[in-house]
């Protein structure tokens, strides 16, 4: 009970004050969810005990009333602890401090690229990569390492010989996976075959055959200067014998092991 005082030690009547502890505010985690660009977070959370209407100080992020007893923390930066002071009704605080959530980018297994080649003056061939998971594309770079994109898609056909990179990357929160080399390689065209004809025949005698030197290559022969039908393989052809006071002219190519032709001799 208190009782007042005067100066002249006079003492009133006494009053019953009555004090009521209030229940202690508790916060628990119910889910967390990452931002898609994966710079932010988001914690739903759970709040008991005190007395509502609870207000949220001492922080920037947004706080929100959900269902039952939870609320929605928004904006909270990627691996940092959200910390802010929740006051009750009753003035009772409780100082809220909630471990960081990593939002960092899920680990992605690299992509399967195919090397190819071209013979010297062809158009280059393209290269490729496996396609990519749910939400990522292939990224083509020049580098191992960082660099600029060169392009997108499973397929890349670059303007020079050379090793290129493939990745599976993520558009919307830049997640990207190890690269993979791919090499698109120039294979050199052979010199083209050096043909001996033989000397005039005479009508009825027979043909000596023509012969072609080659360095390492397949010879093909050919009875027409656009290389459209095809009379013969090998290093020697033995042709018909044209008509009497005529002559015929055959063409020979050689084509490499990587199967780049060379220009035709005659």
């Amino acid at each position: 009970a208190l009782t007042e005082s005067t100066t002249a030690n006079c003492s009133s009547l006494p009053t019953t004050v009555t004090f009521t502890e209030g229940t202690a505010i508790t916060t628990a985690v119910v889910d967390n969810l990452c931002a898609t660009d994966l710079t932010t977070y988001d914690l739903t959370i759970s709040i008991n005990g005190g007395q509502t209407p609870y207000t949220f100080s001492n922080t920037t992020y947004t706080i929100t009333p959900a269902a039952g007893n939870n609320y929605v923390v928004s904006g909270i930066a990627n691996n940092t602890n959200a910390t802010f002071t929740i006051t009750d009704a009753n003035d009772c605080v409780l100082d809220a401090n909630f471990a960081a959530v990593n939002c960092n980018c899920p680990a992605v297994t690299a992509p399967v690229t195919n090397s190819t080649a071209y013979c010297e003056g062809s158009t280059p061939t393209a290269l490729s990569a496996t396609a990519p998971p749910t939400d990522y594309i292939v990224t083509w770079y020049s580098q191992s390492t960082g660099g600029t994109a060169l392009a997108t898609g499973e397929t890349y056909t670059p303007s020079t010989a050379g090793t290129y990179y493939a990745a599976f990357t993520n558009p919307t929160n830049n997640c990207e996976s190890p690269r993979t080399a791919a090499t698109l390689s120039i294979n050199p065209v052979a010199a083209a075959p050096t043909i001996v004809a033989p000397a005039p025949y005479c009508s009825g005698a027979p043909i000596s055959p023509l012969t072609a030197s080659n360095t390492g290559g397949t010879i093909t022969w050919y009875s027409d200067a656009d290389l459209t039908n095809q009379v013969a393989t090998g290093n020697s052809f033995t042709p018909s014998a044209p008509a009497v006071g005529t002559t015929a002219t055959y063409y020979a190519t050689e084509t490499s092991a990587a199967g780049c032709v060379s220009t035709p001799a005659s």
